[in-house]
């Protein structure tokens, strides 16, 4: 069944890539082309428009594992390694009172209710144990936001295994079950009747959902930065990643090194770690 849904999701983004790459991407120089999703980058690979993704691990190991039609020739490029990074939940700027009682129900529940959750796609050994201090005083503006019109409405992308859509149109995945329980976590410790909602966004435009009030949070496999927690207010870290290069099983050879990875046509997600990756290979 899991093959199915990953199938699915990779396949409806199929038409659109195809387009893209026979415009974007079909050029015989190396360089960087940013795409729409990370699911796009195996598209690009398998028809050849591509030799090299930069992407999530967490999506990268999950995907391959499925051995899906669009999976089962890329390969991780083992040789090839960049920083560790740790995924958190982003919340407007000055939302701290929103972000503490989440913090403290993360922290609460992350080596029991998130780990059980965590488990079930691959993802226990990433789960973050940090220890969470309170601050003196937050700001309850957003919180009582969210309580007043009760919905919490969480920007998300098609991101296996953080947000998978499957074939009945109902969602699953880490960063979808996890919001899930914590808002029920949440009214259970503060009495609320708060629902929750996923709304689909452009990963590259997530800050100006966020800051428009269409969304209330940030919630999708999205790495801590220090340009991030400027611009907005970003829980404690909950999942340790790392982003990783994909290629062709027959093309691993070829791209084994960053020194290789200088003559790739690179391509990754816009307004996504790999892509600050893949801009900074060509510097």
């Amino acid at each position: 069944m899991k093959k199915v849904i990953i199938a699915l999701v990779l396949v409806a983004a199929l038409v659109g890539v195809l387009a893209f790459g026979l415009t974007a991407c079909d050029k015989s120089q190396a360089g960087f082309t940013p795409v729409d999703a990370q699911a796009d980058i195996f598209n690009e690979l398998n028809s050849k428009t591509a030799d090299v993704g930069i992407l999530d691990y967490t999506m990268a190991k999950y995907l391959i594992s499925q051995q899906t039609t669009l999976t089962q020739n890329i390969a991780i490029i083992d040789s090839i390694e960049f920083e560790e990074e740790q995924y958190g939940v982003a919340f407007r700027k000055g939302s701290t009172g929103l972000a503490d009682r989440i913090n403290k129900i993360l922290n609460e529940q992350k080596d029991t209710g998130v780990k059980a959750i965590a488990e079930k796609y691959g993802l226990e050994n990433n789960v973050l144990s940090l220890a969470y201090t309170a601050p003196g005083s937050t700001d309850d503006t957003d919180w009582n936001y969210i309580v007043s019109k009760g919905t919490f409405i969480i920007g998300y992308t098609l991101n296996p295994p953080m947000a998978i859509k499957n074939s009945d149109g109902s969602l699953s995945g880490f960063d979808i079950e996890l919001p899930t329980q914590v808002v029920n976590w949440l009214n259970e410790k503060y009495g609320t009747s708060i629902e929750i909602k996923f709304q689909l966004i452009n990963w590259d435009n997530k800050e100006i959902e966020l800051e428009s009030k269409n969304i209330d949070c940030i919630w999708n496999g999205m790495t801590i930065t220090p340009e991030r927690e400027a611009a907005m207010t970003i829980s404690i870290p909950y999942l340790l990643n790392k982003q990783v290069a994909i290629t062709l099983k027959s093309n691993v050879e070829q791209f084994n090194t960053l020194e290789k990875l200088k003559s790739a046509r690179i391509v990754a997600e816009k307004g996504s770690a790999g892509e600050e990756i893949a801009q900074s290979i060509f510097a």
